[in-house]
């Protein structure tokens, strides 16, 4: 942890403790601070610290804490920060457009066309543009540093969540109410329990991977790390983060070793599980094991009221259903023009479902063009045994949570920076082996590694 600190001293002893002082003073002030240490840090070439101050900000920003509420608008601004760096580092030949942002054009112009039968067309522009342009920049600038600094970076922001999850805990004696919903669910930095399901979800394989990817981790801070991730999942009690880790889980340990043992796991194990979840009542069996109240099993029925929400969903699609009524016909919906079913059941927020949500805002074709273009970045992952399980329990939990068409969701862009991340890094492992393969001295060896 010492090491991250000093990587980014500028960082965390200078510009991140001003934007809080002045932030706390005037939310105005702390956005010009922010704009000129952003700038700062790319004059003296530091994108490292500029990507560590856009996570923290995402993660921060999603805190019910009423003192860190200016950080929101603080996301928009280092996001278009980055993609005039983008940019600019394009012009100057620093690096080319990234190939996958080719995948992700037909999606786009969906979505473009699909604001004309927007209801709110000033929101709809908006949240489309700011969705393309956090996946501009994460294909090409932060695609880029990661080419640069390698796991060092994605090893930060790690620390970074770390720490996040620890000053939840920290301030659970502290501020109560903030951290917890009615002293019951547990949501830490989050703003809801589910939020901080969601951060869990998304967290474990990041850390599965570091920590087989790095042998030099100390057992302690392992140990601590999973201590952290553990409770933080136990507390919450989200139903959805526990089957997604679970799952993630279930399918590394069934896809490592032997082909008998991976044969035995898609041919025999993962059927059984199948047949038992079936057959098996699971309603009875949580009242069964004294858990009904931790799973909140009276909501069973409803999905917390998330039956409703997607039988509203498929009515909005019926009205169109090729290219949808544009981002923001989501929210317009479900928030500002509601069913009474919806609103009688006592459901709160939107569709709560990435998928419907897709197919709402940008159709059936905009939807397929998106999952095109996510399979089509997972298929240049080069480890199958990371990849599966990683896009298997984040789709699961895309199901029941909207946070995939989120552009400024901290869980958006936790996924984005993972996924590229494991794109850059295991196709660097490829090109080292074969470029060590003819000559195995150490020479040839620091040479690559540097």
């Amino acid at each position: 942890m010492l090491d991250v600190l000093e990587r980014h001293r500028i960082l965390f002893i200078f510009i991140l403790p001003l934007i809080l002082f002045t932030g706390a003073a005037a939310g105005p002030v702390a956005m010009v601070v922010t704009g000129l240490g952003v700038a700062y840090l790319f004059y003296i070439d530091e994108h490292q610290s500029i990507i560590v101050l856009f996570l923290l900000c995402l993660l921060m920003g999603d805190s019910r804490i009423e003192e860190l509420q200016f950080i929101k608008p603080l996301r928009a601004e280092i996001m278009i920060m980055m993609f005039i760096f983008s940019i600019y580092e394009l012009r100057n030949n620093y690096y080319k457009i990234n190939g996958l942002i080719l995948a992700f054009l037909p999606f786009f112009w969906i979505s473009i066309l699909a604001l004309i039968f927007s209801p709110n067309l000033s929101t709809g522009v908006s949240k489309m543009l700011s969705f393309g342009l956090i996946y501009f920049v994460g294909f090409n600038y932060i695609h880029h540093k990661f080419e640069r600094y390698g796991t060092q970076l994605m090893s930060d922001c790690f620390y970074v969540i770390l720490f996040i999850l620890a000053l939840g805990f920290m301030l659970l004696p502290v501020i109560p109410d903030q951290v917890t919903y009615g002293g019951i669910r547990y949501n830490g930095m989050m703003g809801n329990p589910n939020g901080m399901g969601m951060l869990v979800t998304l967290v474990s394989p990041l850390m599965y991977y570091l920590f087989k990817r790095d042998r030099n981790i100390p057992r302690r801070l392992k140990a601590i790390a999973w201590a952290l991730i553990i409770i933080s999942l136990i507390m919450c009690s989200s139903r959805n983060a526990i089957f997604s880790v679970a799952l993630f889980f279930i399918i590394v340990y069934g896809l490592e070793g032997s082909t008998f043992r991976r044969v035995s796991f898609l041919f025999i194990f993962l059927p059984a599980v199948g047949l038992i979840v079936y057959n098996v009542d699971m309603e009875q069996l949580v009242y069964t094991l004294g858990l009904e109240r931790y799973f909140r099993i009276k909501e069973f029925g409803s999905g917390s009221g998330r039956i409703f929400a997607w039988q509203h969903a498929l009515v909005l699609i019926k009205k169109s259903p090729l290219i949808g009524c544009g981002f923001a016909c989501e929210e317009y919906n479900f928030l500002e023009k509601t069913s009474f079913q919806l609103w009688h059941s006592g459901h709160q927020g939107g569709v709560h479902n990435s998928f419907l949500a897709f197919a709402v805002n940008t159709g059936i074709v905009g939807t397929i063009c998106y999952l095109g273009f996510l399979l089509n970045a997972a298929r240049n992952v080069r480890n199958l045994r990371i990849v599966i399980p990683f896009m298997a329990s984040a789709m699961f939990s895309a199901i029941f949570e909207s946070w995939l068409i989120s552009s400024l969701s901290a869980f958006q862009i936790l996924f984005l920076l993972t996924l590229v991340f494991m794109i850059v890094d295991t196709n660097h492992e490829e090109l080292l082996v074969s470029s060590l393969a003819g000559d195995f001295s150490n020479t040839a060896a620091e040479g690559n590694i540097r």
